[in-house]
């Protein structure tokens, strides 16, 4: 299957989708249903990585309504998305992405970008040292 979702920890708090080769629209939503299955199944910060393997090849069309159907999508509890490429010009479309959220998005998700899975751990890392890892509380009020 071109597109892969996994727990990278045994804390369940990180989340890695590997894709390869083509892949279709279709998997990219199963595979979408899968991180949010997931993410609801822990209730604490949960973090995003996406790994593009440098054969990966999306469908042609434009993603855009796919991706905005994605960020409507993740749980509250999905704290940062980190995008790993080795591709200088996917690392810099998805910076810009990130940027054209701003802070009117439903979700305060925070996107970042990296050349490798080891800089995307390492990003998680430092945000999670100004953000401590909680527990998500379903109700504000508790």
């Amino acid at each position: 299957m071109p597109m892969i979702t996994e727990w990278a920890d045994e804390e369940r708090s990180i989340i890695v989708t590997t894709s390869e080769g083509a892949w279709t629209w279709n998997e990219y939503h199963h595979a979408l249903e899968e991180v949010i299955q997931m993410a609801e199944t822990v209730d604490h910060r949960v973090d995003l990585i996406n790994v593009a393997l440098m054969n990966a090849k999306s469908p042609p069309g434009s993603g855009m309504p796919h991706y905005q159907r994605a960020m409507k999508s993740l749980p509250a509890n999905i704290s940062m998305m980190v995008m790993a490429n080795r591709s200088i010009l996917v690392k810099a479309i998805f910076n810009v992405f990130g940027k054209l959220r701003g802070s009117g998005a439903g979700n305060a998700l925070k996107m970042a970008a990296a050349r490798s899975m080891q800089e995307a751990f390492e990003i998680i890392q430092k945000d999670r040292q100004k953000e401590p890892f909680t527990k998500i509380s379903p109700d504000p009020a508790t």
